[in-house]
């Protein structure tokens, strides 16, 4: 690489650091964020951080680990604001980059180590979904698993089992007690399917092996042995077989699974976008000269067929196969961009690029995409000026031309953050959520607020192909967008908790209906988009 293209590497990471770390506050929490938080609080000012809970009450969904990851970004910022809330997600998100590099770096070329990286963090849906909503578990739970998986390949080439099986199965752990079962199903295929490949059958029915088991059950058991002594350790466990089932095609019908298995590979490919296209030169790679692309595409394989055929399956989901995928891009991309005249037209490709999205910029805000009355014309003009800049440099130096694809995607999502970003944030639901809780808090002068209604019942069974073994019922509060409680905690320092039975003259929240019930005198009401409520400030006045 040249000193023109050093520079741009050196670039291009201080727009991803730019554009993923500074300016995590903008918008408010959304979709699973603001749960994740709520959950998160709790397990730093609630009773017991080892029972994960909402609304003071136990939570059977997630098992804890997120949480008390949480809980640490919350003290480190001294705050439970967005930005301490998606700090650990875009976290990880580096670290996984870094280890990226670290690795293809040991077991193959410098350049596809710098290639491996780049490509994770410039990810499609990575760069403007999962960073963006980085509060989600999802970025988390993709580095316990990378290193849970890559353990395996490092370890076993080295020759150290005892090491291999104790590093993989402590992150086995670790990850269940994050996300739950998905963490079993990586440890025991990839095992299996790598050791087979290898025929070192020897090595997988090993008393090494039998230790690193005993490790994850002392780990996983020892949780839910504690957790017992304070609540229904079999339910919990059996909602987590529940959540996990609910979600794949275990009790899914013939249809859905169909339409899941043809729909699959083009949202993979949608996702990883713009680097999922360079899979068509897969051919131009001699894969078998490289040990660590067989064992990424090993993972894939073994794999992926669990959320090919899944139903329920989120683009999120697949953020764990994000980074194997890196490493066989890189590799070919690698390959293409030694012959000139494939680099020459990347570099033609990211210019006419620039062009183009600087162009966007400078129009749109006289047209009728956005909302008029919140868009300023200055930042898109700033940004499309700098994108035809770009474009202007990247003519004169021809080379490098996949540096110049991902730097235009690092100054995209910059200009994301500066020009769009604020444009969704306050037509956002979160903004909605956080005026209303404000209304709350001004009527009651920041007395405590209490979260009132009829339980929530839900069933979860173990079930296995439609066929049900067990089955528990468990009562939980009613459910309110997250977005309440988690702004409550924001603006108090407190928790919204939950109160079976209304009380006299308290401060109360619920659902309009059962306040009327309760004869409870109502001084706000608006309503909760997400469960369609409407939901009432009410208290219950003495006879």
């Amino acid at each position: 690489m040249n000193k023109v293209g050093k520079i741009e590497v050196i670039l291009l990471f201080a727009l991803l650091v730019l554009g993923y770390f500074f300016s995590n506050h903008v918008m408010g929490l959304r979709a699973e964020e603001p749960r994740r938080a709520v959950v998160g609080i709790e397990a730093l000012i609630g009773e017991n951080p080892l029972v994960p809970a909402i609304h003071g009450e136990p939570y059977y969904n997630k098992p804890p680990v997120y949480n008390w990851v949480l809980a640490t970004s919350f003290l480190l910022h001294d705050s439970f604001s967005p930005s301490a809330v998606r700090f650990p997600g875009v976290l990880s998100l580096w670290i996984i980059a870094a280890l990226l590099f670290w690795l293809v770096r040991k077991y193959q070329e410098w350049k596809s180590a710098l290639f491996a990286g780049i490509i994770f963090l410039t990810f499609g849906d990575l760069i403007f979904y999962g960073a963006v909503n980085a509060g989600e578990i999802d970025l988390f739970y993709a580095l316990l698993v990378f290193i849970q998986v890559i353990a395996v390949f490092h370890f076993h080439h080295r020759r150290q089992l005892l090491l291999l099986f104790l590093v993989t199965y402590f992150f086995a752990a670790v990850g269940t007690l994050t996300k739950g079962l998905p963490s079993i199903a990586f440890q025991g295929i990839t095992l299996v399917a790598y050791f087979a490949l290898l025929r070192d059958w020897k090595g997988l029915f090993s008393w090494k092996h039998a230790v690193g088991i005993l490790l994850f059950t002392g780990i996983v058991g020892g949780y839910f042995l504690a957790y017992s002594q304070h609540g229904d350790a079999l339910a919990f466990m059996l909602n987590l077989w529940s959540e996990s089932s609910s979600k794949s095609a275990n009790n899914a019908g013939f249809g859905s699974i169909f339409k899941a298995i043809y729909s699959f590979p083009l949202q993979l490919i949608q996702i990883t976008l713009p680097w999922s296209i360079f899979l068509i030169w897969a051919k131009k790679v001699r894969w078998k000269q490289s040990p660590l692309a067989v064992f990424s595409l090993l993972f894939i394989v073994a794999n992926i067929w669990i959320y090919w055929i899944s139903p329920e399956l989120r683009n999120r989901y697949l953020y764990t196969f994000f980074p194997f995928l890196s490493i066989l891009i890189a590799a070919i991309i690698s390959k293409m961009v030694e012959t000139k005249r494939i680099d020459f037209k990347l570099s033609r490709i990211a210019a006419i690029l620039a062009i183009l999205i600087g162009t966007a910029f400078i129009a749109l805000p006289f047209t009728e995409v956005l909302p008029p009355h919140q868009v300023s014309a200055i930042p898109f003009f700033i940004c499309g000026i700098l994108f035809l800049a770009i474009a202007a440099f990247q003519f004169r130096f021809t080379q490098n031309g996949f540096i110049h694809i991902a730097f235009i995607l690092a100054f995209l999502r910059l200009s994301y953050n500066v020009c769009i970003l604020p444009i969704q944030a306050a037509d956002s639901k979160s903004a909605y959520y956080a005026n209303q809780v404000d209304e709350i808090l001004g009527i009651t002068e920041n007395q405590e607020v209490f979260w009132t209604g009829y339980p929530y019942t839900f069933k979860p069974e173990l079930s296995l192909a439609g066929k049900s073994f067990m089955r528990d019922s468990i009562s939980t509060p009613p459910l309110l967008a997250y977005q309440i409680p988690y702004y409550y905690s924001l603006n108090t320092n407190s928790r919204l908790l939950y109160t079976p039975q209304p009380t006299e003259e308290t401060w109360l929240l619920g659902e309009k209906q059962y306040a009327l019930n309760n004869d409870g005198r109502i001084y706000f009401e608006f309503k909760d988009k997400w469960t369609q409520n409407t939901l009432v400030l009410y208290q219950v006045e003495k006879p």
